[in-house]
């Protein structure tokens, strides 16, 4: 019975940890959509309106949104479930339901929650195959600028080698510049107990970086977009156990229905899970519409 009560324990620590951010992750998630959307508009990359790449993205963002409205629909049908049958998850003497009435609930509850759990797991797979597409998402990017390459001419290729290899000691200077400053004295110490004050101002390195590419843009916001994803993929993932959870403790709660001390053991560990499950499935209902 400890190791139930130390996986309940687990379950709702990860519920709770994975719909923390819920808000901000789905947040930053449509920004970064937007914002790739917006470098592959850049003149630089040569993508007209009707390029390969583009379509493909706005067909992911499409997917995103899709899996945005069908999963907070989940949600709401999953805690208007869960506050239906608020009355079962409690030990025998406090229940105010006759014998009958308590065993059919438990078996629906049973039957039911058997499918949030499998609604709750093709969600979190979903959001994981997402992420993996928008994750090797840049590569395609790369891959369609080089074709583009291949078909300028010998100038334009030398053009683009030269400016890559003039940011690249660009780079270099400064880095050694800001080493050389930072290593000057304050004060040089003359014979005869003079010295001289130098006044050295300390250049930032920022403020002399390039401007980053937009495929580099590109290749950043996809790394945090796939990391956002996988992350409210992890939170379904905790909604799928703790759906099994529940499912596990309330069956083997109908199974001992004549024997109170048992049966009230198990709806004590359901009922943690079962708390932080609706918590987590109202956090989500609260998600704005798109």
């Amino acid at each position: 019975m400890s190791d139930s009560s130390t996986s309940s324990t687990d379950i709702v620590a990860s519920l709770r940890k994975h719909s923390a951010n819920l808000h901000e992750d789905q947040h930053q998630a449509q920004e970064l959509f937007r914002s790739v959307a917006s470098y592959l508009e850049s003149e630089t990359l040569h993508f007209d309106e009707h390029h390969a790449v583009r379509e493909e993205w706005a067909k992911l963002s499409e997917e995103y949104q899709r899996l945005y409205r069908e999963s907070r629909e989940h949600a709401g049908d999953c805690l208007d479930f869960l506050n239906m049958y608020t009355d079962i998850i409690v030990p025998l003497s406090q229940s105010r339901l006759t014998v009958d009435e308590r065993n059919s609930m438990l078996k629906t509850f049973i039957e039911k929650i058997q499918a949030h759990r499998h609604s709750a797991g093709e969600t979190a797979e979903k959001l994981s195959e997402l992420s993996r597409k928008v994750d090797h998402f840049p590569q395609k990017v790369t891959a369609a600028l080089q074709r583009h390459a291949q078909q300028q001419s010998l100038w334009n290729r030398l053009l683009l080698k030269l400016k890559g290899l003039y940011e690249a000691i660009t780079k270099a200077v400064q880095k050694l510049v800001m080493v050389i400053v930072r290593m000057l004295p304050e004060r040089i110490n003359l014979p005869g107990g003079g010295y001289i004050e130098l006044f050295v101002s300390y250049m930032r390195l920022e403020e002399y970086d390039m401007t980053p590419s937009p495929e580099n843009c590109i290749r950043d916001d996809c790394e945090s977009l796939s990391g956002k994803l996988s992350y409210v993929a992890f939170a379904w993932r905790a909604m799928e156990q703790a759906c099994a959870a529940l499912r596990n403790n309330v069956d083997m709660a109908k199974c001992h229905t004549d024997i109170p001390d048992i049966f009230d053991a198990h709806m004590e560990m359901a009922e943690p899970i079962f708390t932080a499950l609706k918590e987590c499935m109202q956090e989500y209902t609260l998600l704005p519409r798109i």
